[in-house]
């Protein structure tokens, strides 16, 4: 979790409102479906957000578009790969 909170407090706004509503998604329950995509800093919430989920225990299975981006997270895959689609 220490990494997740290091990478959190050197968010800016917008990093940090992506990064809130899929923690507080997670802590209640709720679904949500969002697509992240192409800005700067965009693989920092990623991996700060699988730091924080698999901290607190849970399963989480990145992926993304393209094999070179699914590089980046740790564990990451292609879509097409993880899902079989």
């Amino acid at each position: 979790m220490d990494r997740a909170v290091s990478r959190y407090r050197h968010f800016n706004n917008e990093q940090r409102d992506v990064f809130d509503e899929v923690w507080d998604a997670v802590e209640q329950g709720r679904p949500l479906c969002m697509f992240v995509e192409g800005k700067a800093g965009t693989t920092t919430i990623i991996n700060a957000l699988c730091d924080a989920l698999r901290a607190s225990g849970r399963i989480v299975l990145p992926t993304a578009t393209s094999a070179f981006a699914g590089q980046l997270y740790p564990g990451g895959r292609t879509t097409h790969s993880m899902f079989k689609v």
